[in-house]
């Protein structure tokens, strides 16, 4: 086993480390959609909710959904648009997932072109150091782009906008 400067080196399994995490999200996100659940099948009346099951609220907030399609109602297009929404964070966090982690970490980090797939799109490679090497990830990024400098394409047209 390599000599490192993480917790594992002292003996703390991953599991102990990830585990305040998954207590955070179980605390503040999986407890409370359990309660909401729960509560949406208890019945009510103008004064109160009554813990009973029922699906009267579901019935009722549908209610006429289909017969005004290929409109949508109020209740459809909220679950539209928060899938839309739920998408958007998605497509974000797939995008700048890993670099957020590494500038609220203060890690210094670069991405360099490693190479292209068979439909031509790059290949990135993110280089990540020591918090406050700034230069040694800097050199490597140079590093390895010298010894790629030959693959390099050029950048593509931008398309006409006549």
């Amino acid at each position: 086993m390599a000599a490192g400067r993480g917790l594992e080196s002292h003996g703390v399994p991953g599991w102990a480390q990830a585990a305040p995490f998954a207590l955070v999200f179980a605390a503040f996100f999986l407890l409370p959609l359990v309660f909401v659940v729960i509560v949406s099948f208890w019945d009510y009346n103008d004064y109160q909710m009554l813990p009973t099951f029922t699906t009267r609220s579901y019935v009722e907030s549908f209610d006429g959904c289909l017969t005004d399609l290929p409109n949508l109602c109020t209740m459809f297009k909220t679950y539209v648009s928060t899938a839309k929404f739920c998408f958007i964070v998605w497509a974000l966090t797939l995008v700048i997932g890993f670099t957020v982690a590494y500038n609220m970490s203060e890690q210094p980090a670069a991405t360099v072109n490693c190479g292209y797939d068979p439909d031509g799109l790059p290949i990135g490679l993110q280089i990540v150091g020591r918090r406050f090497d700034d230069l040694g990830v800097l050199s490597a990024a140079m590093a390895f782009e010298a010894m790629r400098a030959g693959e390099a394409r050029p950048w593509p047209e931008p398309p006409n906008q006549d």
